[in-house]
């Protein structure tokens, strides 16, 4: 039996990021609505293409799943040169768009890592970044993003390092400068620019003020080359400056980038919570989408199990109408 449901935008990023576990409730309860409903979510052609194909093969069943999924490679750092690129930039973008949005935040490391990137920033006490922050500064991104500004390195001596960075407030870049220096006196040192660098007593191209760092690379030619719908703010956890307790705690911004949406798509269904949880959420939305629905083929009486319809309640455990005497 089938049902047709109208799930929320939010149900279904939830149902979808529980994919590699949709199987038999898909079939039994989103078949039908599930095209339709992909094609109304926000959540980009790509995605909705690729995640059409996925839920297609999970409802019919596990072999045809795993098949699809193999269908799209998730490179490594290692592997590509153009995805390390992206994370790295991405990293850089998002740590301008927080400084854009945020004028107090101060910025330390950025480096790619393993499924994306991560920034750690110094915020002051009374600004704290919130979940609720990340909506907002990958909107800020974006912006960045389309305007195709380009990645000009610059390679300048420590002492003109140390007066940029002095001039700009950043604390904890001249400690990063200081440890450069100090492992080697000679090394050069260079600086990532997002913008053309800004000249003294002239305003900023475009209107928008450079952004840099100290970085040694490598990262895209401009920004128009980071995939937009690739590209997603994960979380915020905490950091330790330096790795040390005795030092600040800062706060450490997660995202992923990939090549491509389907890239992505396919790296947030391998990465979702273990399958007794991830079958409870499941469980948990449909029981919801059947309840607000007012459309379901039976009422709710027991508890929605996942992949299969609400135990009927036994004869003689039903309650008999009372007639009036």
């Amino acid at each position: 039996m089938c049902y047709e449901h109208k799930l929320s935008q939010e149900t279904m990023r939830r149902l979808l990021r529980c994919g590699a576990f949709l199987t038999a409730a898909v079939a039994v309860h989103l078949a039908p609505s599930t095209p339709r409903q992909l094609h109304r979510a926000s959540i980009g052609p790509a995605v909705r293409r690729h995640a059409s194909s996925r839920i297609t093969a999970l409802a019919a069943g596990p072999a045809a799943a795993e098949e699809v999924v193999q269908r799209v490679h998730l490179p490594t750092n290692e592997e590509s040169d153009e995805l390390l690129r992206i994370r790295h930039t991405s990293a850089h973008v998002m740590a301008m768009a927080v400084q854009r949005l945020f004028k107090d935040a101060k910025v330390t490391i950025g480096p790619w890592i393993e499924k994306g990137f991560y920034y750690d920033f110094d915020m002051p006490l009374d600004a704290q970044l919130e979940d609720k922050d990340l909506k907002k500064i990958k909107k800020e991104m974006d912006k960045i993003i389309q305007r195709k500004l380009p990645l000009v390195r610059e390679e300048v001596d420590a002492a003109e390092a140390e007066r940029r960075i002095r001039a700009a407030g950043e604390e904890y870049k001249l400690e990063i400068l200081q440890s450069i220096v100090a492992r080697d006196a000679t090394a050069p040192i260079t600086i990532y620019h997002i913008g053309e660098p800004a000249v003294e007593g002239e305003e900023p191209k475009g209107g928008l003020k450079p952004w840099w760092d100290l970085c040694a690379g490598p990262h895209v030619e401009h920004t128009g080359l980071l995939p937009k719908d690739a590209i997603s703010l994960e979380s915020i956890a905490g950091a330790y400056w330096r790795g040390d307790e005795k030092r600040p705690m800062l706060q450490r911004v997660y995202g992923t980038a990939w090549q491509n949406a389907a890239q992505r798509a396919t790296s947030a269904v391998s990465v979702v919570p273990q399958p007794s949880h991830c079958l409870g959420l499941l469980g948990r939305t449909l029981q919801a989408a059947l309840r607000t629905s007012g459309r379901a083929g039976t009422r709710s009486s027991g508890r929605l199990r996942c992949g299969r319809e609400p135990r009927p309640t036994p004869p003689m455990m039903r309650r008999s109408p009372v007639r009036p005497s």
